[in-house]
């Protein structure tokens, strides 16, 4: 699991604003599609991980704070999942006289094309700054049905870890079948 997560966080790296970047739908299609699947699981070696540059090389390393999410379901089986970010601690570090909300400080999501903090990491062009754009963030918010009845709502916060962790929760809950309680509280798997 770890590592093709890894191996996806690469394929990321072609998402943007599809306002923007045309070629969007095509990266989601092909993340979606079963020869990609067939073509990341040939390359994982179940024995041994993977060589960790072979895929930072390819990806800026994701510094993402600053979450939080929501889960509710009504009394008629009604269900929301919802996340929202300020993006960093206090967001922007300002806060609106009339309204009083603290401004988020999203604009630190895009990438930026003369980035030297890592010159060997190469910023997702997808993902540069433009005016009217929307930048890419993570977030996992989860609706899932069985049956056409509603099974469950998961979602969560931590930045880059939000998708591995909302992924192992529900292979707890519905491959290793444990509770709700205990698929969200079992170790998880990272890398770094």
């Amino acid at each position: 699991m770890v590592e093709a997560i890894k191996k996806m966080l690469v394929k990321r790296k072609g998402l943007g604003d599809p306002d923007f970047e045309k070629h969007v739908e095509d990266v989601v299609n092909d993340m979606l599609s079963d020869d990609t699947a067939t073509d990341l699981k040939g390359q994982i070696d179940d024995d041994k991980a993977s060589d960790p540059w072979s895929h930072l090389k390819r990806l800026r390393l994701l510094r993402d704070h600053g979450t939080s999410h929501l889960c509710v379901v009504g009394r008629h089986r009604g269900a929301v999942s919802m996340t929202t970010s300020i993006n960093g601690l206090f967001g922007a570090l300002f806060r609106s006289c009339k309204t009083g909300i603290i401004l988020n400080n999203q604009m630190d999501d895009f990438n930026i094309p003369t980035d030297i903090s890592n010159p060997t990491i190469p910023s997702a062009s997808a993902n540069y700054i433009e005016p009217f754009k929307r930048p890419l963030s993570s977030m996992m918010p989860t609706i899932f049905l069985k049956d056409q009845e509603l099974e469950g709502v998961i979602g969560g916060s931590g930045g880059p870890r939000i998708i591995p962790t909302t992924i192992q929760v529900l292979l707890n809950y519905f491959i290793h079948q444990l509770d709700p309680g205990s698929s969200v509280f079992s170790p998880r798997l990272y890398h770094r």
